[in-house]
């Protein structure tokens, strides 16, 4: 697998303080809003959806996962059979946080060592920083 990407390196600086240190975790939110994810989801070209996202079950929660390079996607889905794999679907990480529910559970990069799962409260926060931080229409 790839070496740390900046994503990771910004989740190991934020668990080698504890979590404490509240410049590091919003420089990691503002960096995961800019940063393209890779998202698996089908693609429904016969509906009024324009897809439906994959969600995972882990530890008895269904997450919507997502990854911050595409070898990362590849890697994962090159467990699932061939007939099942679902598309990958590119988004800004605020589209994602944008479109996505209130209660949904999120898990970035699962599998990997530097994994992060985002709580519907921790999706709420991220939700209210999309929407200050949008440009005007």
């Amino acid at each position: 697998m790839s070496e740390l990407t900046e994503i990771d390196q910004k989740l190991n600086s934020i668990m080698s303080c504890m979590g404490r240190d509240m410049n590091e975790i919003n420089q990691f939110y503002a960096m995961l809003l800019r940063t393209p994810l890779y998202v698996p989801a089908d693609i429904n070209a016969d509906s009024s959806e324009e897809y439906s996202p994959w969600f995972t079950k882990i530890d008895d929660e269904f997450f919507l996962v997502c990854f911050d390079t595409q070898e990362r996607y590849e890697h994962w889905i090159s467990s699932i059979d061939d007939d099942k794999r679902p598309k990958c679907m590119v988004m800004h990480g605020h589209n994602l946080i944008e479109n996505i529910g209130v209660d949904v559970y999120l898990a970035l990069n699962p599998g990997l060592p530097f994994y992060k799962e985002f709580h519907p409260d921790e999706i709420k926060r991220l939700k209210k920083v999309v929407e200050r931080t949008k440009p005007p229409a």
